[in-house]
């Protein structure tokens, strides 16, 4: 009995000291806004180094925006913590204001919304972009067989004309591919 309480008592101590022992988690944004969230990192040779997936990635210190520190136990509601720049990482900046990005966020979340209801409206249904692949598609076997085929027999002139007519079918279904990407 004695021991099963022994085991409960440490249990217990180690859930309540838990806390004490989490690392703080560092995010570091980059210029071009992706982020990375590490628990540690360093400057090493003009580069921002961190530990990421198994290994460890560096980023030039110059697309380094800010290092922020993110506490793990700090609750949703409290002021965000403050930033670490790469210039000085020991000094520490006020958190930028909330309220003018979010409005430059819903500023342009908006206009994507509009851009992509004119792309609807402008666009046909997928099968269709099926369909003239698919037709896209044979014309270039045509067209790489009348290639090979001119090659074969040695005609310049039907080799130039034959490239020609794949380059420009490539091109189209390139053309198509990149416009159904944008309707998605």
């Amino acid at each position: 009995m004695q021991r099963l309480l022994m085991v409960a008592f440490i249990v217990m101590i180690t859930a309540f000291s838990y806390s004490l022992l989490s690392f703080a988690d560092y995010i570091i944004h980059l210029k071009s806004g992706r982020q990375f969230v590490t628990q540690r990192y360093w400057e090493e040779g003009g580069e921002i180094k961190f530990h990421f997936a198994r290994g460890v990635l560096g980023v030039p210190k110059e697309a380094v925006v800010s290092i922020e520190e993110v506490n793990p136990e700090t609750p949703a509601k409290e002021t965000p913590p403050a930033v670490a720049t790469p210039e000085a990482p020991g000094k520490q900046e006020p958190p930028p204001e909330a309220a003018p990005a979010e409005e430059k966020k819903e500023g342009k979340e908006v206009e994507e919304a509009k851009k992509k209801e004119k792309k609807v409206e402008d666009t046909k249904p997928i099968h269709e972009y099926w369909a003239q692949k698919k037709a896209l598609k044979v014309e270039l076997d045509e067209a790489l067989k009348r290639l090979r085929e001119a090659t074969k027999n040695k005609d310049a002139a039907g080799k130039k004309e034959a490239r020609e007519e794949v380059r420009k079918l490539s091109k189209e279904i390139y053309k198509l591919t990149d416009e159904v990407k944008e309707m998605n």
